[in-house]
């Protein structure tokens, strides 16, 4: 059964109108809005719409992800929604980033450039496992998604939030701006006042496991120019991966920055200066 996604999602639009246009997709269980600070450095020249995935940040949605190719049909019918006829610059982090790649496979003709950070592009290996617990219906087992399942949810305010995330080793290098970025768009306040998180630990889970095992596929047949940004330390895309990367599409660009898979809220002017030299 093909999943009900919302209508509309909710969109920020950043910089000026008139100027080339950036469509970002944002990580799985992040918000489209705490990645403002590190668009901004790319405002003088493009205009930025990033919508929320279904589920996170504003976009109060209940239900949970059952297949990625899904979610690509998804933001192009939402690209249909906001009349966006010329071809744009599809940009996305992680998850965001296969979705664009998706996306650019499916409707070439949409884009002009894409910009992938980071994706989620795992080795042979791990693949070949997670298609294997899937078979055996072991998928809620994957260590990403048992991890969500037992995320905190609840926090009486931001400050205490912010206290704990401070301390936590994932957070540990990320710039203060983006931490703060994190307490304001990926919790919502409740009615009593108290916080909790705005994507669910059942729909960042439901986006582990429906992880698409032929993703390397969709790498093969892109052909639109594509700059993939990899973080040094990240833990997604192997060095392996880097090497693969270069061979595998003419097409592709290859970089690696300072930082890790999360090297946009750790490093972002070392990335951002390798995406502004690839769009001029």
């Amino acid at each position: 059964m093909k999943t009900a996604y919302p209508e509309t999602v909710p969109t920020y639009s950043w910089g000026d109108p008139s100027r080339a246009r950036i469509l970002f997709l944002h990580a799985n269980s992040f918000a489209a809005g705490m990645y403002q600070p590190f668009m901004e450095g790319l405002l003088d020249d493009y205009h930025v719409l990033a919508p929320e995935l279904p589920g996170h940040g504003q976009s109060q949605w209940p239900g949970v992800i059952k297949d990625w190719p899904s979610l690509a049909d998804y933001y192009l019918q939402q690209m249909d929604n906001q009349g966006l006829t010329d071809p744009v610059i599809a940009m996305g982090h992680s998850i965001g980033g296969i979705i664009s790649l998706i996306m650019a496979v499916k409707q070439p003709q949409r884009f002009s450039k894409i910009v992938l950070l980071d994706p989620v592009l795992l080795p042979g290996k791990i693949l070949t496992l997670i298609a294997i617990m899937r078979a055996l219906g072991q998928r809620k087992r994957f260590p990403l998604a048992r991890k969500a399942y037992r995320r905190r949810t609840h926090y009486p305010d931001r400050e205490s939030a912010l206290e704990r995330y401070r301390h936590k080793r994932v957070f540990a290098r990320w710039q203060p701006r983006f931490l703060q970025g994190y307490v304001d768009h990926c919790l919502r306040t409740l009615p009593d006042g108290s916080l909790e998180l705005a994507c669910s630990p059942e729909l960042e889970a439901s986006i582990y496991e429906t992880l698409p095992v032929n993703v390397w596929s969709f790498v093969r047949k892109l052909r639109i120019p594509t700059l993939i940004v990899v973080g040094e330390h990240s833990d997604t895309v192997a060095p392996a991966g880097v090497r693969r990367l270069s061979r595998i599409n003419s097409n592709l660009i290859v970089k690696t920055t300072p930082g890790g898979h999360l090297f946009p809220f750790e490093e972002p002017e070392a990335a951002l200066k390798i995406i502004r030299e690839y769009l001029k």
